[in-house]
């Protein structure tokens, strides 16, 4: 196989123009150079090479020199550092960047910040991130030998179909954003102007000469509503490490005090304009927000999200989650619609794939799982049973678990000891994956190592790094079948174990069929022992389809 490392210099990250490409053949100093209109020859020499070897070359290089060199590079034929970085070590200090790297490998890549117009500095920046790069490869074969190539190949595509949703971008309703961020703004300026009318201004005096100051009340100050909350008979009951009181919507709602709801309702007020103020500055002139999706920035393996968080749009349930969801929406509701896919139960099944108790795995498919984990832990009530299993699944201890059924650690811990005495299977994963965690790392679905930061957290790590995997393998072949049908349907957002997708409405048929296919297929790819499902809702806005 004929590998070469490969780096580019351009004028942007939108590149127009490729200054410079460097290309060395891995294993060997046999280096080879294009400069300006040289670069064009970049897409004859590139079918002589089997494997690329970049960093960040599936979402920059491999792109942009496809399309400005003429070259063919596959998504198959791209190693990409990078996602190798991420992939064994998610939570690495200082970063992933090639920057980073070459502190740690004691190479720095050097400063270089001119990126208009070629110079020889710039070839000189390009050789080195070159040399830094194989350096870099190097290492990550080290690293990479717990881990499965099927892990890297999952991360790859992903990556690869992630940066064509980040391309697509979510339509979005801007005028009517606007119009209800004002509606927002204008509770929120009266709710201020009564804090005004309710809290006097403070006066105090400096210590030498006794001039007074007057402070007005700031009503999106937490220090000053816990000020004039306990003059009114209030006693916190919440504090920070430090001892700093905590102020909180949640809190402020609890308190029998008009002041109080006020404020809470402000914070309220607060978070949802700051949403919104963020949707609108992130919206594109085609009226589409097109979010930054992190695939591999967690330790369980699961998707971040920034500018803007995308898994920050509140629940439909929540106050005013309906009105922020009715805002995503697709560009022609005429010929296109929205559909949402997520997976079934997610948590649950993950759990009895690895317990393995087919007793458990009927109850999960079609029997009643609350109601039997409400039996094993001696609980009152199903809902109870519904706060419980999902609470100790991501690591409560007894203290919490008490409070389940209002109650202290004591009778936590009973009802903890109780189920899983009557759970044995459970026990022994229990026991077996707290050990396993005691290196630190756990073997995840696709054969990856997951990272674990406390062994009470480990189980927790295991199914959530699970469920992320299983969502992953799920788009990737969700991806694959829509690109073999040949149907009209686009990705626009990707949020834990949920995909949206812009739909053309003669294909809603096919779409759906295709995700229930695809689900299928995930379980016989991860060799699940508990049969995966999905559901799917079709709308034109996301308050409709999840």
């Amino acid at each position: 196989m004929t590998k070469a490392i490969v780096d580019i210099e351009t004028d942007g990250i939108d590149a127009n123009i490729i200054h410079c490409i460097v290309a060395r053949s891995y294993g060997s100093d046999k280096e080879k150079i294009w400069i300006g209109d040289e670069c064009q020859q970049f897409g004859d020499w590139s079918r002589q090479i089997d494997q690329f070897i970049m960093h960040n070359g599936i979402s920059f290089d491999a792109p942009i020199l496809n399309r400005l060199t003429g070259s063919q590079i596959k998504l198959s034929q791209v190693r990409d550092t990078l996602i190798e970085s991420q992939l064994y070590n998610p939570i690495r200090d200082g970063g992933h960047s090639l920057e980073a790297w070459g502190e740690r490998l004691q190479f720095p890549k050097g400063n270089f910040t001119e990126f208009k117009y070629y110079s020889p500095e710039m070839l000189e920046y390009c050789k080195k991130d070159v040399e830094l790069t194989g350096k870099l490869a190097k290492t990550m074969e080290e690293e990479g030998k717990r881990f499965s190539s099927q892990s890297y190949e999952l991360e790859r595509k992903v990556r690869a179909i992630v940066d064509q949703q980040q391309n697509n971008g979510f339509a979005f309703n801007i005028r009517k954003a606007m119009l209800f961020l004002s509606q927002l703004e204008d509770e929120q300026h009266e709710l201020e102007r009564k804090a005004d009318e309710m809290f006097e201004p403070v006066i105090t005096y400096s210590p030498v000469k006794k001039i007074p100051k007057s402070t007005p009340f700031n009503i999106a100050s937490r220090k000053q509503i816990a000020e004039r909350l306990m003059e009114k008979g209030w006693k916190p009951k919440h504090h920070t490490d430090k001892g700093s009181i905590i102020v909180s919507e949640e809190i402020l709602e609890k308190i029998n005090m008009e002041e109080a709801k006020m404020f809470s309702r402000y914070f309220l007020l607060q978070k949802r304009t700051g949403l919104l103020k963020s949707w609108i500055q992130e919206c594109d002139e085609d009226e589409r927000v097109r979010g930054r999706v992190l695939t591999l920035r967690t330790i369980t393996g699961r998707m971040a999200h920034h500018s803007p968080n995308m898994a920050q749009v509140p629940a439909i349930y929540s106050p005013y989650g309906k009105e922020c969801r009715e805002l995503w929406t697709v560009s022609n509701p005429d010929t296109h619609t929205l559909i949402g896919t997520d997976a079934s139960g997610l948590e649950l099944r993950c759990l009895a794939h690895y317990m393995d108790d087919k007793r458990f795995t009927r109850e999960v498919l079609t029997g009643d799982v609350h109601t039997a984990n409400q039996k094993a832990a001696g609980l009152e009530t199903r809902d109870q049973a519904k706060t419980f299993i999902y609470a100790f699944l991501y690591g409560a201890g007894p203290s919490k678990i008490g409070k389940v059924v209002g109650a202290g650690a004591k009778r936590g811990q009973y009802l903890i000891s109780n189920f899983l005495k009557n759970m044995p299977n459970l026990k022994r994963l229990r026991d077996n994956i707290t050990e396993a965690a005691k290196s630190g790392t756990v073997k995840g679905l696709d054969g990856r190592q997951l990272h674990i930061r406390s062994p009470h957290a480990s189980l927790n790590t295991l199914l959530q790094g699970a469920g992320a995997i299983i969502c992953k393998q799920w788009l990737v072949h969700i991806d694959e079948r829509i690109r073999k049908s040949g149907i009209d349907a686009r990705l626009v957002a990707s949020v834990h174990d949920e995909y949206q997708f812009e739909v053309a409405k003669q294909d809603i048929k096919s779409f759906g069929w295709i995700t229930k296919q695809a689900m299928q297929e995930t379980t016989q790819t991860l060799k699940m022992k508990c049969p995966l499902d999905c559901e799917y809702k079709v709308g034109n806005t996301w308050a409709e389809t999840h």
